[in-house]
């Protein structure tokens, strides 16, 4: 979905807005699951959060790897979509990874949110 408030090359801020309430929700049931030592939720949070990679698989495909100092200013936001892409391909191996990765992520729905904030209403 390309959105016509966005720039050229840069993703729009509903798609960032749609990509960060999936994330959340996503990482917080995952989260909730781990806490609770809720076994019979982790599989579905964790299927949930795979689903999220697959409904906006194009939007991640569009920035697949983008170091963020190549990416200043606007472009901050493309880096983090790519890095969230990394991420979610990393977990995409099985659920033993989140641990891992739970820090990254975090600081990504971060940033995430920032460029949320940055792209206006």
């Amino acid at each position: 979905m390309i959105d016509d408030d966005a720039s050229p090359g840069e993703p729009s801020p509903h798609e960032l807005s749609a990509l960060l309430s999936e994330l959340d929700a996503s990482t917080q049931a995952l989260d909730a699951a781990f806490h609770f030592d809720d076994r019979a939720a982790v599989k579905p949070a964790y299927d949930r959060l795979m689903r999220l990679r697959a409904a906006h698989h194009e939007l991640l495909q569009r920035y697949p790897d983008i170091p963020p100092a190549a990416a200043p200013g606007d472009g901050e936001a493309a880096a983090t979509i790519a890095a969230i892409g990394a991420v979610l391909r990393e977990l995409s191996a099985g659920i033993e990874r989140y641990h891992d990765l739970a820090g990254a992520l975090a600081r990504l729905r971060l940033q995430l949110a920032t460029a949320v904030a940055r792209a206006g209403p």
